[in-house]
């Protein structure tokens, strides 16, 4: 048989242990088994070692000072005396002198609630009553009274502690939370010390015990309809509870009926320039409005959706929401095509209609780029032609061609459809013809010609380059056409004007001249490197110096690039080993 957990398996073998100290086995042997050399516990033992603890209670002053955490964390104190609870905690309070970092590898709170019990009161009170305790351990007195019954007697001791800017801020966070617990009666008084960190009474920089605070009376003590008066800007941009109440909870836990107040609250401070926006409200705001749309959506007006997307964009017209939550906005639209074109129809009813385009461009936009639903350009065009005024007739119409022709869409209008409905239609005919046929503007023209003007002298400087260098191929391709080298060079690493430089140097100089050329420089490039009179990097620096150019200098480097991209090495690319005095 096996254990179905190892804390079963730690159990059985720690029962096993304790009969047998009742017997004849001494407590040193046990030790001498279950600890290190050095007395301490070893970290594979550590849940039978607590369990061990646990059963034998006339040991525990020996078993527990050696190891107090392992005792919560892995057994089960709740059974033992007060007196022993109490040498648990001492302890604790001896290993947070010694090492002030040992729950850093656990935070675990609830284990703790094992050592409250009415009884510990006095002694509860006692600890966190005296200043000497180390704040660590005064975070394990705190964990046991947040995890154990209610024990009001302590709620006016714990608050002062959650009010005490003296103390180290993550203790007041674990007051708080034992407050709660501690005393379940009195939220109202928790509601008392939000009320003063909001109004500057008690300090709370990080806004950390302010998201605490609403975290635990949101909804029920802190309504709906008050929580705007406490939703400030944290000050730092690191996640903390007040970051994720606002961007998380604040949403999932308010009702139906709560969100649109909501809205106008989130909105508010998230329509802001983007620099001084706040990550946690664009999150809050994409969480709100997607559930109001996917529980409220399809049962009120297409202007009240409207209304609510309108307060998710910011000043220019853009989504608050970043890209990734702006996507499940997105397809919930999409998914509902005819609200999409009834709130198309509510745009139209209440446009001014003075830039049309732009109004246009911001409209989708508001909808988070959602698709127009399949039929959207013969429905443009109905509506066209059902619109009374006429310059908004003529936009619509104008949209529907575009929908039909640039768009590119297979359930747009044919071109005879568009002919004839503008011959039945006299005055969208000008429409149709300025969608159908641009007149090119003259600056495109220009460019145009100028393009074609760069193209004829491209290839120009081709053939001359050709030309010039057909007259001396032999000195090329041997290495000796020192100036034509330099010039092929230049184009190979495309330092002459005029040239692609983003295309790879061969490529480069078979562009510029023509592909024969080009395996010849190859070769003159190569060749170079293996002339007897070839300089030396001390010549050639010599020459810089002097604010010169070798002539051999670039068709040095070109031939030394040509076999770095081969990956050759310099030696066996050499016919002729260069002299001691030619290689520095």
């Amino acid at each position: 048989m096996r254990p179905i957990h190892r804390t079963v398996a730690e159990y059985l073998a720690a029962s096993y242990l304790a009969r047998q100290l009742k017997g004849s086995l001494g407590l040193g042997r046990v030790l001498a088994l279950i600890t290190g050399s050095d007395g301490g516990t070893l970290s594979d033992l550590r849940g039978l070692y607590a369990w061990l603890a646990c059963l034998c209670p006339q040991v525990a002053e020996t078993l527990i000072p050696r190891d107090p955490l392992a005792v919560v964390l892995y057994g089960d104190p709740a059974a033992l005396s007060t007196s022993i609870k109490t040498l648990i905690l001492k302890s604790l309070a001896d290993l947070s002198l010694a090492n002030p970092w040992f729950r850093s590898e656990d935070w675990s709170s609830r284990p703790f609630g094992a050592l409250s019990t009415p009884e510990m009161q006095p002694a509860f009170r006692r600890m966190l009553s005296d200043p000497s305790q180390h704040p660590v351990f005064l975070t394990c007195v705190l964990d046991a009274i947040a995890n154990g019954p209610t024990l009001p007697q302590l709620g006016d001791l714990l608050l002062s502690i959650a009010s005490d800017a003296a103390r180290p801020e993550f203790v007041r966070e674990h007051a708080i939370s034992a407050f709660y617990n501690a005393c379940p009666e009195r939220a109202t008084d928790l509601k008392g010390l939000l009320d003063s960190i909001h109004r500057g009474e008690v300090p709370d920089p990080t806004c950390i015990l302010r998201g605490d605070l609403l975290d635990l009376l949101y909804p029920n003590v802190v309504p709906p309809e008050g929580i705007a008066t406490y939703l400030v800007d944290e000050p730092e941009s690191h996640v903390t509870s007040y970051t994720m109440f606002v961007s998380r909870e604040l949403v999932d836990r308010s009702s139906l009926d709560a969100l649109p107040a909501l809205l106008d609250a989130l909105s508010t401070r998230a329509n802001r320039p983007h620099q001084a926006r706040k990550l946690i409200w664009t999150d809050s705001v994409a969480r709100l409005i997607l559930k109001l749309l996917t529980h409220r959506g399809e049962d009120v007006e297409p202007a009240v959706v409207y209304d609510w997307l309108g307060k998710t964009v910011d000043h220019h017209g853009e989504p608050i929401p970043d890209r990734e939550d702006s996507g499940p906005i997105r397809e919930w639209l999409d998914g509902h095509p005819s609200l999409i074109q009834q709130l198309f129809s509510y745009w139209v009813a209440t446009t001014p209609f003075t830039s049309p385009a732009r109004e246009e461009h911001h409209f989708w936009r508001r909808l988070y780029g959602a698709k127009p639903p399949d039929g959207f350009p013969r429905w443009l065009c109905d509506l066209a032609l059902a619109e009374s005024r006429p310059h908004v007739a003529h936009f619509l119409f104008r949209l529907s061609v575009q929908f039909s022709t640039i768009h590119n869409r297979g359930d747009g209008l044919t071109l005879d459809e568009l002919f004839a409905l503008a011959e039945r239609n006299p005055a969208f005919r000008s429409d149709l013809d300025a969608e159908l046929a641009w007149e090119i503007p003259d600056w495109r023209i220009e460019e145009a010609l100028a393009r074609e003007k760069r193209a004829r002298n491209a290839e120009e400087r081709r053939r001359r380059n050709v030309d010039t260098l057909q007259s001396n191929i032999a000195g090329i391709q041997t290495g000796s056409a020192v100036g034509l080298l330099r010039f092929l060079a230049q184009l190979y690493f495309g330092l002459s004007i005029n040239v692609d430089r983003d295309l790879e140097p061969e490529d480069r100089l078979a562009a510029e001249t023509s592909v024969g050329v080009a395996a010849i420089a190859r070769e003159g490039f190569l060749s170079v490197l293996q002339l007897s009179s070839i300089p030396t990097p001390r010549q050639i620096a010599e020459t810089h110096y002097q604010a010169k150019e070798h002539s051999s200098r670039l068709a040095l480097l070109a031939g030394v690039d040509l076999l770095a991209r081969e990956r050759v090495l310099w030696h066996s690319s050499m016919s002729v080993t260069p002299a001691p005095s030619q290689i520095g």
